[in-house]
């Protein structure tokens, strides 16, 4: 799955008062940050990306569910119907499902 480059390429405008306020970590200690204005660095967001779907047990190159992780939590039906539509993801690479909300 890809974004488009804007996500990218455009700072975010912020919120209807320009200003976008998050907690962050700086120097070890955690603050509010204006964050308007920030653009997401597409190599850490690609490994993030690449992360989760490992961790849900998605196909890493399309960002489609495999039919292990649809089976795993009792969605044979819907494996079944992207399958039919091939939009079934073919790798999995996630940890048991069993496990998944241990680290959640």
């Amino acid at each position: 799955m890809h974004f488009a480059d804007y996500i990218y390429n455009v700072p975010f405008a912020g919120g209807f008062n320009k200003a976008y306020y998050m907690p962050g970590k700086k120097d070890g200690k955690w603050d509010y940050f204006n964050y308007a204005g920030r653009k997401l660095e597409r190599d850490k967001f690609e490994e993030w990306k690449t992360k989760y779907y490992k961790f849900e047990g998605w196909d890493t190159e399309t960002g489609w569910p495999t039919r292990s992780a649809l089976e795993d939590v009792g969605l044979k039906h819907v494996a079944d119907e992207l399958e039919k539509n091939d939009k079934l993801g073919n790798k999995y690479t996630s940890i048991p499902w069993i496990l998944r909300g241990m680290f959640v």
